[in-house]
């Protein structure tokens, strides 16, 4: 994949002759354009495993583990948590996420907190730096994690490539346009190829997005801005 992205971004800049800039420069551009694509769309989900018990109430993203052999491969670090249940019996049971400030005037402001299964979490932070925090435990579980995640640098052309296919287009356009504003006299202006690549972004949206209830899907349209607006099916009515 990594090839094909340095064709396409060539392609993108003119340079079909290896002229001005050097596969080593467009890797760099690309694996940056990458992150930058996974995390603007979160299109990079992962279901995921944390073991928590009563001795912590935070745990490190760099503790959450694939929870499948399937693990998919080329996955990175992880971006946030986007939902969590609690493993119980047989089943599963929501653990409510909450915002940090919540967190900290309900969970943490406790002088003899009562401790007891999972029932909220919260996040502190992003990245590989970022912490998850779960009200006080009685005893050890597991918790099941939907993670937004960035993919793993492309190194050669055998890397394993995760970002799904309608969101690797917009890569070459973002790599394109940071190769042009690294450049002290480009031959193109940058701010057309960045607005290339948002319109990319839109367009891989509207295709991920089904129509079908458009708007219980990540990023898909509000609906009450549809309603406002007399909007039905993307158009005036």
């Amino acid at each position: 994949m990594l090839i094909s992205y340095q064709q396409r971004t060539r392609l993108l800049l003119s340079d079909e002759q290896f002229k001005v800039y050097r596969d080593g420069d467009l890797t760099v551009y690309i694996n940056e354009a990458r992150n930058q694509v996974a995390g603007e769309a979160e299109c990079l989900a992962d279901y995921s495993s944390l073991p928590v018990d009563q001795t912590s109430q935070q745990y490190p993203f760099t503790s959450i583990v694939g929870s499948a052999a399937a693990h998919t491969a080329g996955v990175g670090p992880i971006l946030n948590v986007r939902s969590a249940n609690v493993a119980l019996g047989a089943g599963q049971q929501i653990v409510v996420p909450r915002a940090w400030e919540w967190f900290q005037i309900y969970e943490l402001d406790q002088v003899a907190p009562s401790p007891g299964l999972p029932r909220v979490f919260s996040q502190l932070g992003q990245g590989v730096a970022g912490t998850l925090w779960v009200n006080v435990l009685d005893i050890a579980y597991i918790l099941n994690l939907t993670t937004t995640c960035l993919p793993i640098a492309l190194a050669s052309d055998e890397t394993p490539e995760a970002i799904p296919l309608l969101w690797t287009i917009p890569v070459p356009f973002y790599a394109a346009w940071l190769a042009l504003m690294s450049h002290p006299a480009p031959q193109m202006d940058p701010d057309k190829m960045l607005q290339r690549y948002q319109d990319m972004m839109g367009r891989a949206r509207a295709g991920a997005n089904p129509q079908t209830l458009p708007n219980i899907w990540s990023q898909g349209p509000d609906i009450a801005d549809a309603n406002r607006y007399g909007i039905s099916g993307g158009k005036a009515a």
